[in-house]
């Protein structure tokens, strides 16, 4: 359960929503989440006995009383500092095997009156500090939700006081404030706090190679969050983000202050232009807080789209004008990165492999994967350049130092004629390129 909100409006006209349940689900024995709560699948129901907003008087701890702490302690007479309030002992606390011996009478801001003192005192709880809590022994046997952030099962309940005030900065107030920070106003509305997404990914995602799925991306919480616990713990957990490109409307007054700035910044006029934006940034900010950090902040971007291969569609009747329309069978308007990326798509590559570019007799040839494919996209390739293209793509194989197959990709429709693609395709495998092929 998490409290996204702790300011709330009086002036509402309906109830306000304050909490949120998050639904974690996992597969047996594949996750070992950090979170021993999540392993047990039990919670202790704990209540305090101080309260700081309660009237202060004097009440008696009855003998009996225990500590899990099980061992022999003294809590002495006199005043005992908490987090939250001040408890004064009018006698010293003799605890012998984790028991108290005798009657304690205590000064403080007592949740409860002496009657339940006195019939519930096997259930009390007392920590050296003085601190105490009421705890059942009976637990929940089936998941019982727990509070994100904020945990009411610690045996040293003085941390509390700390827990809360961190939690209330956890909410989607805090949230604002961070994409503020990064974009400099208020673009998103409601995001989630990189803190709370932060938490779910080091408590159910130990796997420190793992790949984090949201399919709703929104401001991109969920890409910082997994960078900021990468950078924490060592990780290399990857990120996929999905998210539409919603228009931003002119007319939509929610929206202006977000227009204006993907007009400010030349980006396109959409949520996934904002949410790639500031991911760019919280990049910059963890690489700038963490310059000890060597992983990757980096990211790409990539758009839903039909092939760029044009099908084989004839028309029966025109056969011969279908051919003819078909002999540069990539579609028009495609970029090189275009048709590189669906050829690593179509090989199963990952996406994020490394890519780099060169400028070969004044072409452009990308290498992938440090050189286990090479792929030169351009739309012509002149035969008085096939030579040095294809020289200059082994000496930089050699460069390399690639070992195991190669393979090399180009246009069908880039060479002049078929004389220059045998030419090329020759020197490619005298030099020991495994495949060549033509798209």
């Amino acid at each position: 359960i998490w409290r996204k909100k702790y300011s709330l409006s009086f002036m509402a006209d309906e109830f306000i929503s304050i909490h949120e349940n998050i639904i974690c689900v996992r597969k047996k024995d594949i996750l070992s989440p950090v979170d021993r709560r999540w392993v047990d699948q039990t919670t202790v129901a704990v209540k305090p006995v101080f309260k700081s907003q309660n009237q202060r008087s004097t009440k008696i701890f009855r003998a009996g009383c225990k500590s899990k702490a099980g061992a022999d302690f003294i809590i002495k007479k006199g005043i005992h500092s908490l987090p939250s309030q001040d408890l004064e002992f009018l006698d010293s606390a003799t605890f012998v095997d984790g028991v108290l011996k005798d009657d304690v009478r205590v000064v403080g801001n007592f949740a409860v009156g002496q009657d339940t003192l006195d019939t519930r005192f096997g259930e009390i709880e007392v920590s050296p500090s003085g601190a105490a809590y009421f705890n059942s022994d009976s637990t929940e046997s089936s998941i019982a939700p727990l509070s994100i952030l904020f945990d009411y099962t610690k045996d040293e309940k003085d941390e509390l006081y700390e827990a809360y005030r961190h939690r209330k900065s956890i909410s989607t107030r805090q949230a604002t404030a961070e994409v503020e920070d990064l974009l400099g106003r208020k673009v998103f509305d409601n995001p989630k706090p990189v803190a709370l997404i932060r938490y779910l990914v080091e408590t159910l995602i130990p796997d420190l190679e793992a790949v984090v799925l949201d399919f709703f991306a929104g401001s991109g919480t969920t890409g910082q969050a997994v960078m900021e616990q990468n950078a924490l713990d060592g990780g290399n957990r990857q990120f996929i983000l999905v998210q539409l490109p919603e228009p931003l409307l002119e007319e939509n007054k929610e929206q202006a202050a977000a227009l204006a700035f993907c007009k400010e910044h030349n980006l396109e006029e959409n949520i996934a232009a904002l949410t790639a934006e500031r991911l760019r940034r919280a990049g910059a900010k963890v690489r700038s807080e963490n310059p000890m950090f060597a992983g990757d902040v980096g990211f790409r971007v990539f758009k839903l789209a039909e092939s760029n291969i044009r099908a084989w569609n004839p028309l029966t009747e025109d056969l011969e004008g279908t051919l003819r329309t078909s002999e540069d069978h990539l579609v028009e308007g495609r970029s090189e990165l275009d048709v590189l990326y669906e050829i690593l798509l179509k090989r199963g590559l990952d996406l994020c492999i490394p890519i780099e570019t060169k400028e070969i007799a004044g072409h452009h040839v990308n290498a992938v994967g440090g050189g286990v494919l090479f792929a030169c996209l351009d739309s012509q390739i002149a035969q008085t350049d096939v030579e040095t293209l294809a020289e200059g793509i082994v000496a930089w194989r050699k460069e390399l130092s690639v070992v195991g197959d190669v393979n090399c990709i180009f246009r069908d429709s880039a060479f002049d004629n078929d004389v220059a693609k045998s030419n090329m395709s020759s020197i490619l495998e005298q030099a020991g390129f495994t495949k060549i092929q033509s798209l």
